[in-house]
């Protein structure tokens, strides 16, 4: 992978699942019931960053565009060690920034075509001493750095093309907005030599969008 534009299409695609994954939609209705103050609200938030291998939970009604940097981050952690943040605090402060180390946030991260940046925010209230900073941006930028890395050397896996892929997403949310399969049909295929032929093909789609939402996210991370 070499460039952030690869990156974001990857973690897009990984949103685009997981917000549609029945779970995860369940699990964020029911916190949405819940006091932050319950026991059980941080056991519920601590399983479902756990089962979707995220940083935050982000309310499954907002698109990728909605999101901020950070979030996007969360999304597709670079680290196994995951941080849970309450979906309330992050639904109503979208824009806060990621913190990595105490004291220390992403500002923002750009690709000049050539080079991956990283612009370091740092709270010098926060900061102790002049060593554990020092410590804290080496490990951070050691951990960065070997993300990076990891980009490049993974193999090209054969996901559904992106044109399919949208197009599986616009019938499964057809199909869960109401719609009939030969209205579908008739909308997604119109060109189709036949009825029968497009109605199989949309089922042949909504086979594969329940085997996407329901697992293949987990096949999304870069």
């Amino acid at each position: 992978m070499n460039s952030i534009e690869e990156w974001d299409e990857r973690v897009r695609s990984r949103w685009d699942l997981i917000r549609r994954n029945p779970e995860y939609r369940e699990g964020y209705a029911k916190l949405q019931g819940m006091q932050p103050s319950d026991p059980r609200f941080q056991i519920l938030v601590e399983e479902m960053c756990d089962l979707f291998q995220i940083q935050s939970l982000i309310n499954p009604v907002r698109g990728f565009a909605q999101l901020s940097q950070a979030e996007k981050m969360w999304l597709n952690p670079s680290s196994t060690a995951i941080k849970c943040f309450h979906p309330l605090e992050v639904f109503l402060n979208p824009g806060r920034t990621l913190l990595d180390k105490p004291g220390i946030g992403i500002e923002n991260i750009i690709d000049d075509k050539s080079k991956n940046f990283m612009f370091l925010r740092i709270d010098f209230s926060k900061i102790r001493s002049t060593k554990s900073l020092k410590t804290s941006i080496g490990h951070l930028i050691e951990s960065r750095y070997k993300m990076y890395q990891e980009f490049d050397q993974v193999p090209k896996r054969k996901d559904v093309r992106k044109r399919e892929f949208e197009r599986i997403l616009q019938i499964g949310d057809m199909h869960l907005a109401g719609m009939t399969i030969e209205k579908i049909a008739a909308e997604v295929f119109p060109d189709d030599h036949s009825q029968d032929s497009a109605k199989q093909k949309v089922r042949n789609d909504l086979d594969r969008y329940k085997e996407l939402v329901n697992d293949r996210f987990k096949h999304f991370i870069a």
